[in-house]
């Protein structure tokens, strides 16, 4: 799945978007990506990834359930600074500027550059 992330952050680099924006991608990427891998079901994490120079849209399934929706406008930082686990959904609620469970569980969300 690296692989994978590393060509969406590629592509994104390609279209000429500013470094702050290819390092929301690649942190959105990441975190989406492993939310997949660790919380899905099974090993069968799908990537759907539409991209040119005004937008990035990636949908990412896994099998599973998804995220609770309620909970990505609202998602915040573990109380406990030293815990290893319960960022991501914040994370990708601040470098994406829009995300969304879709009806099947998979994780939608859409980056533009801001540059």
């Amino acid at each position: 799945m690296a692989d994978v992330c590393d060509l969406v952050v590629g592509l994104v680099r390609e279209a000429s978007w500013d470094e702050a924006d290819v390092t929301r991608v690649a942190l959105a990427m990441g975190e989406a990506v492993a939310n997949a891998v660790e919380h899905g079901a099974g090993d069968d994490v799908r990537l759907d990834v539409e991209a040119d120079g005004d937008r990035l849209s990636v949908r990412v399934a896994d099998g599973g359930p998804g995220p609770d929706a309620g909970r990505l406008g609202g998602a915040s930082l573990p109380s406990d600074p030293l815990a290893t686990g319960g960022r991501g959904l914040y994370i990708l609620q601040q470098v994406t500027d829009e995300i969304e469970v879709d009806a099947s569980g998979g994780l939608h969300f859409e980056i533009r550059p801001r540059a």
